[in-house]
C-alpha cells in the first residue's frame, strides 16, 4: 500500500447546533489542511436537526448552505479535497445540479467529490414547498440526475427523455476538470439505493456498526465485479476522542443522546438502532469513543472490511477542531504507518 492508501477528512461543522458561524468552519478547514487530511465534506439540509415534535413545532438547530459553504472555504484552502455528504438530489434540477458542481470544479482546480442521496427528511421537503414524492420516485429521479451529470461532463450536447427529465440540446460549458466526470460517490445504505453503485465511484454511508457494514459488503463486491471498476468504500465517522476514555464519553454525552437518543457508551458498544420513518427500515449506528488506541482500533475493524476513507464526524461538533489535532498526532500517523 502507498502511505496515503488510508485516507482521512473532516465532516464540516456546517450545521446540527446553534450558533453555527461560518469562522468556525474557516478554522476547521484550516486546520484539517494543515494537519494533512485528505478531504473535507458538508451536508445538504435545509435544516438543522428535526423541527417537528409530534404537532409541537421546534426551532430547527443553524445550518449553512452546503454548496455556498463549500465554494467559501475551498478558495483558502490549496489541497483538501471537498466533497458533499450527501447532495439531495430532489432539491434541484439536475442540470442546474450539474452547472454548480462542475463550476466548483473548475474553480477548485479538479478538487471535488459529488456525494449524492435521495434526501430522507420528509419535514424538510414539505416545509420548503418541495413534494415528497414516493421511494421509487426519487430513486428513478436520482438514477437520472447522475446519467444526466455524465452526459453533460462528457458530450458537447445533451438530448435525454427519461421518466422524470427531458433535455433537447442541451449544453454545459466549461467542463469539469476532472476527466471524464468528478467522481461520484453513494451516501446511502438501503438494498433498493444501494443498485444505483452500478452508476458511482465510491460508497460514503453514514457510521453503521462493523456488522451493519459487513452486511453491505456483498452488494458492493458483486456490483465490482459485474461492470469490472472498484468503487472506493468510506464511511462517515462518528467519533468523540480524548487523552481517556471516560472523559470523551463525557465530552460526547449530550451530543449523542440528542442524535441518537441513546447514551454514547451503548452506542460505542451496541451501536444505536435508527428507524427511518414509520415504515422505513432500521440500521444500527455506531461510534468510535474513546482514548486514541481505542478509536484506532475501531478504524482498524473497517479498515479489514476494505474501508478507505474515513471521514470524521466529531462529538460535540464544537470539539472539531481538538479532535482533528489529536487524531493526527495519536491515530492517523500509527493507521498510515501500519498500513503503507
Amino acid at each position: 500500500m502507498k502511505s496515503n492508501y488510508i485516507k482521512f477528512g473532516v465532516f464540516l461543522p456546517t450545521g446540527y447546533g446553534r450558533n453555527v458561524t461560518y469562522g468556525f468552519n474557516l478554522d476547521v478547514t484550516l486546520t484539517a489542511e494543515k494537519l494533512g487530511l485528505n478531504s473535507a465534506w458538508a451536508c445538504d439540509h435545509l435544516y438543522g436537526g428535526v423541527p417537528l415534535i409530534g404537532k409541537k413545532i421546534k426551532r430547527t438547530s443553524d445550518i449553512l448552505e452546503c454548496w455556498t459553504a463549500i465554494s467559501a472555504l475551498a478558495p483558502q484552502t490549496k489541497e483538501l479535497i471537498f466533497g458533499t455528504q450527501v447532495v439531495a438530489i430532489p432539491y434541484r434540477n439536475p442540470v442546474v445540479l450539474a452547472k454548480i458542481a462542475t463550476t466548483f470544479d473548475v474553480i477548485t482546480n479538479g478538487r471535488l467529490i459529488l456525494g449524492v442521496g435521495m434526501g430522507r427528511s420528509k419535514d424538510e421537503f414539505l416545509g420548503a414547498g418541495i413534494p415528497w414524492e414516493s421511494f421509487d420516485v426519487r430513486l428513478e429521479r436520482t438514477r437520472e440526475t447522475i446519467e444526466i451529470f455524465k452526459l453533460l461532463c462528457i458530450n458537447p450536447v445533451v438530448n435525454y427523455e427519461g421518466k422524470h427529465y427531458k433535455l433537447v440540446k442541451c449544453q454545459l460549458w466549461p467542463k469539469p476538470v476532472q476527466k471524464p466526470h468528478p467522481p461520484i460517490w453513494l451516501g446511502g445504505f438501503g438494498p433498493k439505493f444501494m443498485t444505483l453503485l452500478e452508476y458511482a465511484d465510491g460508497w460514503l454511508p453514514p457510521s453503521l456498526t462493523i456488522d451493519e457494514y459487513k452486511k453491505r459488503i456483498p452488494v458492493v463486491k458483486e456490483i465490482i465485479k459485474k461492470r469490472g471498476k472498484p468503487i472506493e468504500m468510506a464511511v462517515e465517522f462518528y467519533t468523540s476522542i480524548a487523552p481517556t476514555y471516560d472523559l470523551a464519553l463525557k465530552n460526547c454525552e449530550e451530543s449523542i443522546r440528542e442524535f441518537t437518543g441513546k447514551d454514547p457508551e451503548t452506542v460505542a458498544k451496541h451501536g444505536a438502532t435508527v428507524q427511518f420513518g414509520k415504515k422505513g427500515a432500521s440500521v444500527k449506528f455506531g461510534a468510535a469513543i474513546g482514548a486514541p488506541d481505542e478509536c484506532i482500533s475501531s478504524i482498524e475493524e473497517y479498515i479489514k472490511l476494505g474501508v478507505r476513507h474515513f471521514i470524521l464526524n466529531f462529538f460535540p461538533k464544537t470539539a472539531t477542531i481538538e479532535g482533528l489535532k489529536l487524531y493526527a498526532e495519536r491515530v492517523i500517523p500509527y493507521i498510515k504507518g501500519t498500513y503503507a
